[in-house]
């Protein structure tokens, strides 16, 4: 499914069946036409990135991934004061809920290709021998090597979204060959343990959200070593993990089991890559589990978020001033603005009330 690339501005009318749902809509809606009319006077990257926030919180409650994460950015929004506090708000979920998803650039791929490798069906052979010496091994891999081989396994060799043959395994004859990788829905850093105060404090909060939308068993399902569980993998083509790992793509469950809906609004996913509009992940071992929909529908609903309300391309913006920075170009007075203005309301433990702009 190809949509509309963001951001996707707020509708005057907004149905719901929650009355507290509508009326917090309408309390976004009123500040983005006022951020708007100051946007025409005198735009800037702060007024942009205080826009996009402002659109996070009301695209939550459209493509939030639960009614009891609807019903809290309901309650969030209600209990702000004025449109810095809804900002403010808005900046924590784009930090510790929708920006987690997007992993983080200039990582080494760590393709699966040896060609020193047995064919396909000897290797097969191999691996199932060494899973009925040890099965848990297999349906529980407590490291990203041993995830990889697993899923592999369960995902016939292929990649679990065009179905072409991982390139180490590829016979003449086969299917279409591709460099594949180990790709997790919820990265591995974010149930690490870390002795940097804030990396912990954001990997703290990551938790504390899907805590507060009703997914408090998330934690223990993915705790540590767990976060290498076969449901939290997919085994994808270099390329597509990229794309993926970007939030350029996710999966939107349909009626059918496991069967999902691939969305995405750049058109080169589907014409240029050969991304198929829907896929069904299917386990060629009945012992080895498919990634579980509700990772995938909390990914989904970031990603849907992030792009609607024009997030994504401000992580492009941000990090194309990064790479300028590396290479000691300056910065843009109004790039510098942006990320400063990140910076204080990171910083701030209350909402701020510098506009001194009523929502009622």
């Amino acid at each position: 499914m190809l949509i509309a690339p963001g951001p996707e501005p707020l509708v005057s009318t907004f149905d719901h069946s929650s009355p507290s749902v509508k009326v917090a809509y309408q309390v976004c809606y009123r500040a983005e036409q006022h951020l708007l009319e100051l946007q025409k006077q005198d735009s800037s990257k702060e007024l942009d990135k205080k826009l996009i926030n402002i659109r996070v919180l009301a695209h939550l409650l459209s493509y939030g991934p639960s009614d009891a994460a609807i019903a809290h950015v309901s309650r969030v929004i209600l209990g702000c004061e004025d449109i810095e506090a809804l900002a403010t708000e808005g900046q924590r979920y784009d930090d510790h809920f929708l920006r987690p998803f997007r992993k983080q650039r200039g990582q080494t791929p760590v393709p699966s290709h040896d060609s020193s490798r047995p064919s396909y069906d000897a290797r097969r052979q191999d691996i199932e021998a060494d899973m009925q010496r040890d099965m848990q091994k297999y349906k529980s891999p407590d490291d990203h090597s041993q995830a990889k081989i697993s899923a592999l396994l369960r995902d016939d060799f292929r990649c679990i979204v065009t179905r072409k043959r991982e390139l180490s395994h590829w016979q003449p004859g086969g299917p279409a060959a591709c460099l594949t990788r180990c790709c997790h829905i919820f990265a591995e850093s974010t149930n690490q343990q870390f002795t940097d105060a804030n990396k912990l404090h954001n990997t703290t909060s990551i938790w504390t959200v899907l805590e507060m939308f009703g997914y408090e068993s998330i934690l223990d399902e993915l705790a540590g070593a767990k976060v290498h569980c076969l449901q939290n993998i997919l085994t994808m083509d270099i390329t597509i993990h990229h794309l993926f790992d970007s939030m350029e793509f996710w999966f939107e469950a349909t009626d059918i089991p496991h069967q999902y809906d691939v969305v995405s609004a750049r058109e080169v996913t589907f014409g240029g890559l050969g991304v198929p509009h829907s896929v069904k992940f299917c386990s060629s071992h009945t012992d080895l589990p498919l990634p579980d929909p509700t990772y995938l529908r909390i990914h989904a609903s970031c990603c849907r978020v992030a792009h609607t309300s024009g997030a994504v391309a401000y992580y492009e913006f941000v990090e194309h001033e990064e790479e300028l920075s590396e290479w000691n170009d300056p910065v843009p007075a109004d790039s510098l603005a942006a990320r400063l203005y990140e910076v204080k309301i990171r910083q701030s433990s209350s909402p701020c009330c510098n506009m001194n702009t009523s929502l009622v």
